[in-house]
């Protein structure tokens, strides 16, 4: 299992088709879609100022609170002042995904590398992405996720199976959440399915397979593997602009994974915990990484509208508005302000910048190092002491 790493600068049609998949894979097809009409002014959605999203049927949260400034956006469970101007969204009314603009935009890009042939890129894995994307673009937008539930029972299953018998060892548990990861990088999985398999998983490790030879309480274990998640984040956001454009675009995608894993694991916690004090550590945590996420990291998913624009009207969205803001642009854009681009000119930058970087390696910590110090210790104590238990049994 490998993330799937290529030369993008090297081919914008290649990389517009990847940043689409990365952008309508983020949450769900249909929200994707219009996020990407919204950037370009095609649709009303999201305005300046408070809206008040009613999510679709399921939603655990009902009624979340977006505030869209000048630089990126704000999100609060909480309603603003009875006095401010709220916008009222509701997610049922997006639009249906086949006669959106982005679907049409990603046929035609595929149409475009099926028939060039770009080096490192498959056609039939072409398809295969198309075809994924639109079976998803047709589930709930919310809710329950029945593939997910029954990933996560299986994926326990196979970890128990396991730990009873003679092969056990850390790697039985790391093994699954490495599957995830590389489903959501090859886009077999959404970004979303993929960080509630991880936050589940990794709750369940530390929480569901105690161990008598590790005295920590479960509590520190949890608060350790957030935390660990978060400085994984944070470090995706501060070191991935010295590689190159692909390796940039797909550590984005996986720092958005752990801190989606981070902000699932944090939320669930702070609801089930006794005392309000670690029930605010809890929602402390999420609130940092959703912020950070939503500013330095989503940013990342939109900006290829601007920096290598496909078709008239993202041209002319870039050279009429351009960026909103700075946050999280690759470096080798150059030193460019928020405001009108001229395309011509920022993606040679990308280019040149991007062929003098090297490729992420598919081992790098970023990828497969998600296991905190704690759980690693805990994990292999948890399986040291079953094998104790089957030889002295």
């Amino acid at each position: 299992m490998a993330p799937l790493i290529l030369d993008e600068a090297s081919d914008a049609t290649v990389y517009r088709f990847l940043s689409f998949l990365r952008l309508l894979m983020l949450v769900h097809p249909r929200v994707g879609a219009d996020q990407y009409a919204q950037h370009l002014g095609l649709e009303a959605g999201l305005v300046p100022g408070w809206n008040a999203v009613h999510r679709a049927s399921g939603a655990e949260t009902p009624v979340v609170y977006v505030f869209i400034g000048p630089d990126a956006g704000r999100y609060s469970e909480e309603p603003p002042d009875p006095d401010e101007q709220i916008h009222v969204v509701r997610e049922d009314d997006l639009p249906a995904f086949e006669g959106s603009s982005a679907w049409r935009q990603v046929m035609q890009l595929s149409d475009l590398i099926r028939e060039r042939r770009p080096q490192g890129i498959d056609p039939t894995w072409v398809q295969q992405r198309v075809d994924m994307v639109h079976a998803l673009a047709k589930t709930p937008l919310r809710g329950p996720d029945e593939s997910v539930d029954e990933r996560i029972a299986e994926d326990l299953t196979c970890i128990r199976d396991s730990v009873n018998g003679p092969t056990a060892s850390l790697l039985t548990f790391k093994k699954p959440i490495a599957q995830a990861v590389d489903d959501a990088l090859n886009f077999r999985l959404t970004l979303t399915q993929a960080s509630n398999i991880v936050g589940v998983l990794l709750a369940r490790y530390l929480i569901k397979f105690p161990s008598p030879l590790d005295d920590a309480g479960v509590v520190d274990r949890v608060k350790k593997q957030i935390d660990h998640l978060i400085s994984l984040t944070s470090s995706i956001t501060r070191d991935r602009h010295v590689f190159d454009l692909g390796s940039y675009a797909q550590l984005t995608y996986v720092g958005l994974l752990w801190a989606d894993a981070a902000i699932l694991m944090a939320k669930q916690l702070a609801k089930r915990s006794e005392g309000e004090s670690l029930s605010r550590w809890f929602e402390r945590r999420a609130l940092y990484v959703e912020e950070a996420a939503a500013h330095d990291l989503q940013p990342s998913i939109l900006h290829p509208i601007s920096l290598a624009p496909f078709g008239v009207i993202e041209y002319q969205r870039a050279r009429a508005v351009g960026l909103l803001g700075r946050r999280g642009v690759y470096a080798g854009a150059g030193e460019i302000g928020a405001g009108p681009l001229t395309p011509e000119q920022v993606w040679p930058r990308v280019q040149s910048y991007s062929a003098n970087r090297d490729r992420v390696a598919a081992d790098n910590a970023a990828f497969v190092d998600f296991l905190s110090p704690e759980s690693v210790e805990h994990l292999s104590l948890f399986v040291l002491t079953m094998k104790l238990g089957q030889s002295l049994g």
